[in-house]
């Protein structure tokens, strides 16, 4: 939706009827749930924001919890998958945020070249399933690789390999072991394990 609505539907409600709740002043790019309160939840916009929400107490823009800047359009937002203590967003503006939970504020901003362009799907900074102290994210960097990122230090190392020669700016983890894959538009899917 182009106006910041979402729709929510409770399917313990007899008619599943959806309800639209305006939370943004532009589209709702991303949504992400807490694994340990289902409850919270993450969303982020083109309107350059981030916000925390308590879907109990959803009601309209005004209800969110806490709301945080980018300079840019937010692409991503997710909730670390292990105890949720944390949040990562992505944004055009080359940060990548980290977001404590409990006290709900940022905690640090890594810079990151998040301009894919036209042709590429923005890029998803997504946490490790294994630990919360690593986000992945594809690289735009010419030589070709996915960034690694440690999120107490910012320090990143690359995943690369001389077969690896396209930007995936889609990645995912296997949610038990230490696999990743990433791929892009182009249909090339690379796939990255533990030896």
């Amino acid at each position: 939706f182009g106006t910041g609505e979402i729709s929510i539907q409770d399917l313990r409600e007899a008619n599943h009827q959806a309800k639209f709740k305006t939370i943004h002043d532009k589209t709702v790019r991303c949504i992400d749930l807490s694994p340990v309160d289902t409850n919270v939840m993450i969303t982020g916009s083109i309107d350059r924001t981030v916000k925390l929400w308590d879907i109990r107490k959803l009601t309209g823009k005004s209800s969110c919890l806490s709301s945080f800047s980018h300079g840019q359009g937010v692409t991503f937002t997710q909730i670390s998958p292990i105890t949720g203590a944390i949040a990562v967003s992505t944004s055009y503006d080359d940060t990548l945020k980290i977001i404590d939970m409990k006290s709900r504020t940022e905690v640090t901003s890594i810079g990151h070249d998040n301009q894919t362009g036209r042709w590429l799907h923005p890029f998803q900074a997504i946490f490790s399933p294994l630990d919360e102290e690593h986000l992945v994210v594809g690289s735009m960097d010419r030589e070709r690789h996915i960034d690694l990122i440690n999120v107490k230090s910012g320090k990143k190392d690359k995943l690369k390999s001389e077969l690896y020669a396209h930007i995936t700016s889609i990645n995912c983890w296997h949610p038990k072991h230490l696999m990743l894959a990433g791929g892009n538009s182009s249909g090339k899917v690379y796939l990255w394990r533990k030896h």
